[in-house]
Order: structure tokens, then C-alpha cells, then sequence
């Protein structure tokens, strides 16, 4: 945002005063630059930076709020669930290391930004540093491998048993830090988990996805999901912790057997893994990859390999970890992967399936994802991604185990969304009246992105919804790249008179006929029925491209938007009115005008469309905006724009939103 703030004070102080008959003496008015101006721009860009400091790729968002939610469940825990109502402003893939740094947009109101990480191995929810026009995640320092076992200081304090037996540990001194839940029986190197299974866990098991509802498979006929050992010989089993979205304390832990599955939980011996299953940073101590080798208990004693035949179950004491007391207890509900033991009778359970275990052949692993809050509450969210860990063996049996699904490539999945609404001003270059409602329309980008975060495609719907002018000014659009770029355009229109008439359009690619860029006009009369009060008329256009594109190569939706200024007639075609700054005029304009009059174009800077009274020709709004009766200055009907210009666009941001 340009600003020249003892000059836009003086001026706007004395807004009022200002006319059309404002002049400069001389010939020629005083050559400025583009910091002389104030571009009247109600979104900010920001330089973005994201450091998730891995080894692998992930997706992440922006939002320009939390995006989670505290809920109360039936057993009386509070739990933070994401709201799924709330929609990111930003979305993008990090590179091969989990960097990323961009250019993101955001209506210049947003001061916090949360950044959100489905994938595992990157937290969940981490709030933005912003310092200017810089918003970063700090490079995520990575918690070293548990290469001795020195750094945990804190005794076992408790663990409670419950009516159904004893939880045990793995370790004799069993020990583990009374904050965290980090435990002293780690190995000491972590288990590799390849890019291609986080990719496939990120794909079935997304933040506030009913996972039930999408892969019914896996959740319907009562099927135990324990886990089948079936060497010939005895086998080494390892526990991984791979990822969790969760604001409680989730116990995770195990129980296996040999023969017949147990039918109550009094038959089981269960043994704890993980006190307290979290990430590091988000309340826990774990990170991806860390791992514990499982024993077996024969009933007398643990044995360091399981034999064949063996079957392993994993359960969760659903908030069963209290980092002030450091006890490990049952929490609200013990649950496991074979459902059936998942008795009602106990304070808190669930006969319902609240766990889930698929085999992927990639790592030889059967991952387990659950969810912690009984399925027939209704906070419960469904995902199963509360706590997911992986059990390892090369006995698995991939064939009695369920397989987990590859995750295919979501062409929804980094789109990015616009709206708003735009104004225009019909007299430049001569100053108008202010009242910013010309010719106002609303408008709807999707672009479609790679994972390279290069465009492919883009929908665009820009719909006329007033018109206070009384010439018959048209509207079209620009896009940063030539007519060469375009690999194919649709376009259509609920407006029954379709097309323009009176531009001149090429029938094959729908663009406008000699043009350098490509420009798309939507209609050549704003007073020719083309605004619809009641049921507005909308104009449809998808664009795909000859190869993907980046961002600042396209632009930013919704472009370069302008009208085209009739006041001669309807074949008039050599004046255009665009927002003001670095939007170009197209090809057809007639270049006298620039700099004319009252317009202050600086043509060698590539700076258009500001006035020598420092008021605004268009002005684009994210989201909805009411536009002045005819007549009413916009500073007038909204007493805090000039204050909002004074500031240098940093203050009053609002000023244009009815709260």
C-alpha cells in the first residue's frame, strides 16, 4: 500500500472541499511516484515462510482464525475439535525439507493467522508470527532421537487399575517425565516412515472427515481389527508412533494372545506404550518415528519376540494421561481395536467401533487410528486421526489384515478461493462523484493448483449487481499471460442475452481479438439488462492452460478487473477504468488519457488509475460491500475511509464492514 501520509492527511482533512474543478497551475502537473499515492487496496500481501523442518513433503493451510473449537463431551473432558465452517484463506504444498515461502493475500483486516498440518510428522496447529507484512512458522526444531534414555528425570507417580485388571509397563523401573508422558523405553533410533505412507495416511484420515461414512468397509459387520502374526518361527514387534489430533491425553497401549480372541476386558493383559501419545511441542514428547519393541507375555513372564499364530491388540485410555499428577489411568473410556471388548458395562465405554487398523504392505506395517471420544457422542468428529500409531513386524500377515487404501491425487485438495465485490468510478480521467457505485459486481475465483503449487485451471464467476451510471459502460477482465498460454476456455452465462456483441471476439477462444494479454469481456452494457436485482445474473468462465503457471505469472483473482467507459456509445472501445496501482490498461485504450486531466498515471513506473486528489477510480472489497446512495461521496457514507487512507491502509481496516 503506497502512502504519502503527510500529503494524504492535508488532503483528506480537507475531503470536502475537493471537485471536479481541482487543477493543477502550469501546463504539465509535478512529476511523483508511486510512494506519492495510496492504492486503495483492502487486502494486504504477505511474504509467507513455513519451516516444518522434515525430510518429507506436506500440505498445509492458513486461517485467518482458530480454527478449532472447544467442545464439552458426554463424559465431561473438553476437547478442541476443527470447526469445519471455518475455510482457510491459504493453502499450499512445502518442498522435499517441509519449507515453503510465498506470496499469500488476506483482507488487510486479519491480524492473526493460524497454520494448520494434517499430515504426520508436522504439528497440527501452530499460531503465525507476524511481523509486518511477514507471517512465519518458525523453523519446527526437531526433538533428537532418544539416544540414551538420560534426559528423563521424572519417576512413575501412579498408575490406577481399573475394574477390569491391571495396566502394565514394559520397563522394570518404569519411568517417564511427569509433563510430557515421555516414557524411558524408547529405542533409540527412530522407525524411517516413508513419504508415500504419509501421503496415504494424510489422504483417508483428514481432520473432521467422517472417516466411517467415506470407507464403510472398514467400519461395518463387527470386525475385529487386532493385529495377525503368522511366521513359522517367533518374530520382533515394534510399536511407531506416527501422528494424533488431539487436545486430550490419550494412552496408547497393547495386548496379544494366542489361540481364541478374549471376550471380556478382565481377559486381557494389557501393557502401555505410550503414557501420553502427542507430538512434542503440543503437549506431549513424541515425534514420527519413534518406536518401542513390544513384548509378549506368555502369562507368566515377557518374552522379547512373539510366535506364531500370535495376534496383537492396541488400546487407548481416551484422556487416560494426567500431566500433573503423571498418573496413567482409564480416563473416559477404554477402548480397542477389537470393538467387542469395548464393554458398555465400563464407566465411560463404548460398544462401538473406535479404532481402526489397515495394512500397508509399503512398510510392512498395520496402522492404527483412533478416536477418542465415544462414537455416540455427538462432539465425536469421526476422523479416527486422534492418535495413530503403527505396529511393525515381518511376521504381519497382510492377507488377514485389512489393507489400507493408497491415496489418490484430490484435484480439490489446493484449490484456492476468492470473493468479493468491485466498484467503479465512470469518469475518469476526470474525477467522478465518489459514491463508488458505478457499476459494482460481485465476483468467485477457484484456482486449481498442483502439488507443485502451479496453476492448472481456474473458475471465474463475476456477477453485475447495480448500476448507478448512466453511460453504457461494459466490463471485462485480464489475465498476467498471453492468448498463447491458453490451452482452452469455456464460457457461459445465465444472462439471456449471452454474449457481448460489440467487442471484438475471437468465436475459437472467446478472448478478445488483439490483445497481448489475455482479456475476457463479459458484457458491453451495464444498462442493458444485465443487472437482475432480484435473481442476479451470473457469467461463468473456466480457463485451463498450456502448462501449470505461477502465481504471480496469472495474478491474483480477480485479476485485472475494469470496465470499459461508454459516454460516446456503445462502439465506444478506447477508454477503460482499472483499480488503481499495477494494473496495466489493456491494449485498446487509448494512451492520450493516461495521465490527462485528473488521472496521475506514472506510465514508466507500470502505475495506473491515481487521481491528483488522491481518491480512488475502483476499489476491490473482500466480501460484501454496500455501496453508497447516488450521490453520497464514499468518504461521507463511510466516515472512517479517510481516516483509513491516513493511516496508510494499517488502521481502520474495517471501515467499509456493517458489524
Amino acid at each position: 500500500m503506497k502512502k504519502n501520509l503527510p500529503v494524504l492527511t492535508a488532503v483528506l482533512c480537507a475531503a470536502a472541499l475537493l471537485s471536479s474543478c481541482m487543477k493543477f497551475e502550469g501546463t504539465t502537473p509535478p512529476v511523483q511516484s508511486p510512494d506519492d499515492f495510496f492504492d486503495f487496496a483492502t487486502t494486504r500481501d504477505y511474504n509467507l515462510v513455513v519451516d516444518y523442518n522434515l525430510t518429507d513433503t506436506v500440505q498445509f493451510e492458513v486461517y485467518a482464525e482458530d480454527p478449532f473449537s472447544e467442545v464439552t463431551t458426554l463424559a465431561g473432558f473438553v476437547q478442541r475439535v476443527k470447526n469445519n465452517d471455518i475455510k482457510p484463506i491459504f493453502r499450499a504444498f512445502t518442498d522435499d525439507k517441509g519449507y515453503f515461502e510465498g506470496t499469500m493475500q488476506s483482507p488487510s483486516y486479519d491480524r492473526d493467522f493460524y497454520i494448520f498440518c494434517n499430515y504426520p510428522g508436522a504439528p497440527a496447529l501452530v499460531k503465525a508470527t507476524v511481523s509486518g507484512t511477514t507471517i512465519s512458522l518458525n523453523p519446527i526444531q526437531a526433538k533428537a532421537a532418544p539416544a540414551s534414555k538420560a534426559g528423563v528425570t521424572q519417576a512413575v507417580y501412579q498408575v490406577q487399575d481399573d475394574a477390569f485388571g491391571t495396566f502394565y509397563t514394559l520397563a522394570s523401573n518404569p519411568q517417564w517425565d511427569k509433563e510430557t508422558g515421555y516414557p524411558n523405553w524408547l529405542q533409540p533410533t527412530r522407525f524411517p516412515v516413508p513419504q508415500r505412507l504419509i501421503d496415504d495416511l494424510s489422504s483417508m484420515f483428514k481432520e473432521g472427515q467422517n472417516t466411517p461414512l467415506l470407507y464403510p468397509e472398514y467400519f461395518t459387520g463387527g470386525k475385529s481389527h487386532d493385529i495377525h502374526i503368522s511366521l513359522a518361527g517367533k518374530a520382533p514387534v515394534s510399536m511407531v508412533f506416527l501422528h494424533g489430533i488431539t487436545s486430550f491425553n490419550d494412552v496408547i497401549g497393547y495386548y496379544s494372545y494366542v489361540g481364541d480372541a478374549p471376550t471380556s476386558p478382565a481377559e486381557v493383559h494389557r501393557t502401555f506404550v505410550f503414557p501420553n501419545a502427542k507430538y512434542d511441542g503440543m503437549g506431549g514428547g513424541l515425534a514420527i518415528g519413534d518406536q518401542v519393541q513390544l513384548k509378549y507375555w506368555n502369562g507368566t513372564e515377557y518374552e522379547d519376540e512373539f510366535p506364531a499364530g500370535s495376534t496383537i491388540g492396541v488400546f487407548m485410555c481416551s484422556n487416560g494421561y494426567h500431566p500433573y499428577s503423571g498418573t496413567v489411568y482409564r480416563g473416559g473410556g477404554v477402548f480397542y481395536t477389537d470393538h467387542r471388548l469395548s464393554d458398555p458395562r465400563e464407566a465411560g465405554g463404548s460398544s462401538y467401533q473406535q479404532g481402526v487398523a489397515l495394512f500397508s504392505a509399503l512398510s510392512n506395517m498395520v496402522v492404527v487410528g483412533f478416536e477418542d471420544i465415544p462414537f455416540d457422542d455427538p462432539s465425536c468428529d469421526s476422523d479416527f486421526n486422534d492418535v495413530m500409531v503403527g505396529v511393525w513386524s515381518p511376521g504381519i500377515d497382510g492377507e488377514l489384515n485389512h489393507p489400507l487404501p493408497e491415496g489418490e491425487w484430490d484435484p480439490e485438495s489446493n484449490t484456492l478461493e476468492y470473493a468479493g465485490t468491485l466498484a467503479f468510478e465512470d469518469l475518469w480521467p476526470s474525477y467522478g462523484d465518489y459514491d463508488m457505485n458505478d457499476v459494482v459486481l460481485k465476483y468467485h475465483c477457484k484456482v486449481w493448483r498442483n502439488k507443485g503449487n502451479l496453476i492448472t485451471k481456474v473458475e471465474d464467476m463475476f456477477s453485475p449487481i447495480h448500476s448507478g451510471a448512466q453511460f453504457l459502460n461494459g466490463f471485462g477482465y485480464q489475465y498476467g499471460v498471453g492468448t498463447n498460454k491458453i490451452a482452452s476456455l469455456e464460457w457461459s452465462t445465465t444472462y439471456p442475452g449471452g454474449k457481448p456483441a460489440t467487442f471484438n471476439i475471437d468465436p475459437e477462444t472467446c478472448l478478445e481479438k488483439n490483445q497481448s494479454r489475455a482479456t475476457i469481456m463479459l458484457f458491453d452494457n451495464i444498462n442493458g439488462g444485465v443487472v437482475n436485482p432480484s435473481n442476479p445474473y451470473k457469467y461463468n468462465i473456466t480457463t485451463t492452460f498450456v502448462w501449470p503457471l505461477r502465481d504471480w505469472e496469472l495474478g491474483v483473482p480477480p485479476y485485472n478487473p475494469f470496465i470499459v467507459k461508454r459516454n460516446k456509445g456503445i462502439t465506444q472501445r478506447d477508454t477503460e477504468v482499472h483499480l488503481c496501482g499495477y494494473y496495466p490498461p489493456s491494449d485498446l485504450i487509448d494512451r492520450s488519457y493516461l495521465g490527462s486531466l485528473n488521472d496521475r498515471s506514472i506510465v514508466s513506473s507500470g502505475y495506473y488509475y491515481c487521481a491528483a486528489n488522491n481518491m480512488p477510480f475502483a476499489i476491490k472489497f473482500p466480501g460484501e460491500f454496500t455501496w453508497p446512495r447516488e450521490g453520497v461521496r464514499i468518504d461521507v457514507a463511510y466516515p472512517d475511509f479517510a481516516k483509513w487512507v491516513a493511516s496508510g491502509g494499517w488502521e481502520y481496516t474495517k471501515w467499509w464492514v456493517k458489524e
